[in-house]
Parts: C-alpha cells; sequence; structure tokens
C-alpha cells in the first residue's frame, strides 16, 4: 500500500488532500499499534504530506520528490539529536516505510505527538504590540537554546561541510534566480555578482550551530496566552550559520518588522548585527524568502546598500538594548 504519483502536477495537486492520504496515515499508524484516528485533516500546505490525528499524533510521509530523501534524512537526525535537550518541540514517536521490501521509493513516514496551540500566522491577529514583542523575545530565548545544542558528528548535522556546499550553490545560481523571481529591480540584480562575497570568507568567522533554516509563521505555535508551545518542521535544519536563521525568522515571521527583530536579539541576547552580511545571507537563501515583502518599497530602490539598510537596519534603542543583554 504505497501512493502511485507520476509527476510534479499531479503531487502538488495531491499535497494537501487529506482523503488520499488518511489510509496511508492510518496504515502507518496501525502498524504501530496506535488506535485508529476519527478525523484526519491536512496541515498546513507545506513540501510533504503531513495528517493530523484527533488522537494527537502527526504523519509525516516523504516522497522522492522535491528534496524528499534528504529532508527525511535530516529530519530523522534532527530528532535524534534534541532527544532530551528540553526543547518544545514535537516527540518523535515512530518511524517506518510504506513500501518496505518493495523496488520502488519506500516512502517513509515519521509518527510525531502533535503541537499544542495555534501557529503564530492564526494567533498574530489577535495579538496587540507589546505581545507581539513580549512573543519576539520569548523567541529569542528559545532559539539561542536551539542553537546551543550540541552538535554530535552526524553525518548531516555534525558539521558545516553541508551548509557550505548550499551556500556555493546559492552562489552560483544568485543572479540568475533573483532575475527569474522578478522581486528585485534589474540594476541591483546587475550588481549581485560585485556586491556578494564568497561563501567562504563570509562563514570564516562563525562557528556552526543547529539552526531551523524555516522559521515562519506556520512553523512556530503558540497558546492562547501568546506563550510559546514549540517549533515544527525540521526538513530544512542544518548545521551552519546562525545568521542564516534570522532570514526567514525576519522576513516570514515578523514580516520585515524591525522592532520585532530588534525584540528577538535582545531575548537572544545577540548584540548588534551588520545589515549587509545579514543582506547576504538575505541573497544566497534557498527560498525566494522576498515573495511577501512589499514590491513597492523593492520598487525605488538605487543600491543594494539601500537595500541592506531597509531589511536589516534595527531602531537604535533595540540595537543598544539587544547590545546590552
Amino acid at each position: 500500500m504505497i501512493p502511485d504519483i507520476r509527476s510534479d502536477p499531479e503531487y502538488v495537486r495531491l499535497l494537501a488532500d487529506s482523503r488520499y492520504w488518511a489510509p496511508f496515515a492510518r496504515e502507518a499508524l496501525a502498524r504501530h499499534g496506535y488506535s485508529a484516528p476519527e478525523r484526519i485533516v491536512s496541515g498546513s500546505k507545506g513540501t510533504y504530506p503531513t495528517m493530523l490525528t484527533d488522537t494527537g499524533l502527526v504523519v509525516k510521509i516523504f516522497g522522492d520528490r522535491w528534496c524528499g530523501p534528504d529532508s527525511h534524512a535530516v529530519e530523522s537526525e534532527f530528532y535524534a539529536l534534541t532527544a532530551g535537550a528540553g526543547l518544545p518541540l514535537p516527540e518523535l514517536l515512530a518511524a517506518g516505510e510504506l513500501g518496505a521490501g518493495g523496488t520502488g521509493w519506500p516512502w517513509p513516514y515519521l509518527v510525531t505527538s502533535r503541537m499544542p496551540g495555534l501557529p503564530y500566522r492564526s494567533a498574530m491577529s489577535t495579538m496587540d504590540e507589546r505581545d507581539r514583542l513580549r512573543f519576539a523575545r520569548e523567541l529569542g530565548g528559545l532559539v539561542r537554546r536551539l542553537h546551543e545544542v550540541p552538535l554530535d558528528g552526524g553525518s548531516l548535522l555534525g558539521d558545516g561541510t553541508r551548509f557550505a556546499a548550499l551556500l556555493d550553490e546559492r552562489r552560483a545560481r544568485a543572479v540568475q534566480d533573483h532575475r527569474t523571481w522578478g522581486r528585485l529591480p534589474a540594476k541591483l540584480c546587475d550588481r549581485l555578482d560585485e556586491y556578494l562575497p564568497a561563501p567562504a570568507e563570509l562563514l570564516r568567522a562563525t562557528k556552526p550551530v543547529l539552526i531551523h533554516g524555516d522559521l515562519h509563521a506556520d512553523h512556530v505555535f503558540l497558546d492562547e496566552a501568546g506563550a510559546i508551545t514549540g517549533l515544527i518542521d525540521f526538513g530544512d535544519t542544518y548545521a551552519g550559520d546562525p545568521r542564516y536563521e534570522l532570514v526567514v525568522l525576519h522576513l516570514g515571521l515578523f514580516f520585515g518588522d524591525s522592532s520585532l527583530l530588534g525584540a528577538f536579539l535582545e531575548g537572544y541576547g545577540w548584540g548588534p548585527i551588520d545589515p549587509h552580511e545579514l543582506l547576504a545571507f538575505t541573497l544566497l537563501h534557498d527560498f525566494d524568502v522576498l515573495a511577501d515583502f512589499p514590491a513597492e518599497r523593492l520598487a525605488g530602490l538605487d543600491s543594494l546598500e539601500q537595500l541592506a539598510d531597509l531589511l536589516w537596519s534595527v531602531p537604535p534603542q533595540s540595537a543598544q538594548s539587544a547590545q546590552s543583554s
């Protein structure tokens, strides 16, 4: 009993279709002795089908498309690395393969506990500015704890080799990708080659830490009081530069709000940031991170230096507070 998906368009169409994936989720749960759920719904649409059950369990199924093999391996290693670290993360309860022993892609899956609360994207509309700033500071402390998890020499998360290879790949493709994505004015794309440093130079003074890599508004959960209940989705985890973590967090979670970024830095104890270094990580990121940034604010820019200030200048009071912490 394995999925029969034969094209990328078909995969996209079925990705969040709980009617299609529910039988496979039930099969996975039954194999490990879990009771059959009455209701199964799809989680927020991501890269791999993630089924949420009314029994408090989640089944995530990895196909062979869209880096599925690598993401499954990374997420499995992440759970092993963080076990016992005391972080608010789902608990890995079981793992297996729907097509174990077959000749094709085995369709591996992970069974985890379900994170309580709501994702920040759903909760933010009920939060005032004070709530959001408090949330950002709390998140800063949590992310620092994640970054402090010891790297144990694992094949994927043991050192920064895999992350350095990612940046090398992104540097080679950056100019063409940004032209294709069309978020930046053409004159800024023309300057990317001379602006972007070699990845080795960018990384030379940093030590790899465990980074989530995709901390956007659907991956941080809160309770009714606005306190963080946990983080989800670890397929984009790296042993990498902590500055890379800030990119999706600032643009996909704080939506470019520099006051929230300053509060996060304060909670983390980060200290001042260099806008030009952060812009380099933004432009080298694996995702089109400027997709949701207001296009009109980018259209009038004359230089990448202006873009660095627009995205990464923290209000003076926040910068001073972060440095003192």
